[in-house]
C-alpha cells in the first residue's frame, strides 16, 4: 500500500508540474502574444498620426499656396486693367487734343480763305470798276 500511495503521489506531482509548466508557458506566450500586439498597434497608430499630421501640413500648405497664386494673380489683373484705363485716358486725351488742333487749323484756313476771298473779290470788283469806267469813257 505505501508503494501504491507513493507512486499515485508522485504520478500527481509530475502530472501538476508539466500540466503547470504548459500553462505557465501559455500564459505568459498568450501575455506576450497580446503585448506585442498591442506595442505594434501602437507603434503603427503613432505612424499613422504622422502621415496624417504630414497630410495635414502638406494641405495647408497647398492651400496657402493656391491662396497666395490667387491673390497675386488678382493682383496682376487689377493692375492690368489700371493700366488698360491709363492707356485709354492717355488716347483719349491725345485725341481730344488733335481734334482741338484740327479745329484750330480749320479756323485759321477758313480765315486766310476768306480774307484771300474778300482781297479777292476786291480786285475782281476794281477790275469790274476800271472796265465800267473804260468803257464810260469810250
Amino acid at each position: 500500500m505505501k508503494k501504491l500511495i507513493l507512486s499515485s503521489v508522485f504520478i500527481l506531482a509530475l502530472s501538476l508540474t508539466f500540466t503547470s509548466c504548459r500553462d505557465s508557458k501559455n500564459a505568459d506566450s498568450a501575455k506576450q502574444a497580446i503585448e506585442e500586439a498591442a506595442d505594434a498597434t501602437e507603434n503603427a497608430l503613432e505612424k499613422a498620426g504622422h502621415a496624417v499630421d504630414k497630410a495635414v501640413d502638406s494641405a495647408d500648405k497647398a492651400i496657402d499656396d493656391a491662396a497666395d497664386a490667387a491673390e497675386g494673380a488678382a493682383t496682376k489683373a487689377g493692375e492690368a486693367v489700371e493700366g488698360a484705363v491709363d492707356s485709354a485716358k492717355d488716347a483719349a486725351a491725345k485725341a481730344g487734343e488733335s481734334v482741338n488742333n484740327a479745329v484750330e487749323n480749320t479756323k485759321e484756313a477758313t480765315n486766310k480763305a476768306v480774307e484771300s476771298s474778300k482781297e479777292s473779290l476786291k480786285n475782281a470788283g476794281d477790275a469790274v470798276e476800271k472796265k465800267v469806267n473804260d468803257l464810260k469813257e469810250h
